[in-house]
């Protein structure tokens, strides 16, 4: 009886918890959007010396992102949507006087392009090889 009881309590709970996984929850929402800031503004205050530091900091950046895209495809809407905020903001006290590297740029570049609502799509910055034809 008491399995019974189980799988039929896991049956009407089942819907309940799928709903909860698409619709953030106000902690989620506050916690990647928390995230995002601080990312944002450790990015564009940091000045590493070493242009190898610079790489390895962006490419363990872009890591995290697919990461979180991958595991939580909510969440990195929410991250990217308020990072794309933070930057822009940043862009308009900045007024192109504030100097960054290329890796930098190119990134801001994505985070701006990416998060805005009309767009469906994720575009790359990073240019492809040309293929030659046999």
């Amino acid at each position: 009886m008491k399995q019974v009881s189980l799988h039929i309590l896991l049956f009407f709970m089942l819907p309940l918890l799928v709903v909860a996984q698409e619709y953030p929850t106000e902690n989620t929402i506050a916690f990647y959007t928390q995230l995002a800031q601080r990312d944002a503004t450790y990015e564009y205050s940091m000045s590493l010396r070493a242009s190898e530091d610079e790489k390895d900091f962006w490419k363990d950046q872009i890591h995290f992102e697919e990461q979180l895209a991958q595991r939580n495809p909510m969440g990195y809407h929410i991250y990217l949507r308020t990072k794309s905020e933070a930057y822009r903001s940043y862009q308009k006290q900045c007024a192109g006087a504030c100097e960054h590297s290329e890796h930098y740029l190119r990134r801001a570049a994505f985070y701006v392009v990416n998060a805005q609502p009309d767009v469906g799509l994720v575009y790359s910055l990073d240019t492809k090889k040309p293929q030659s034809k046999d």
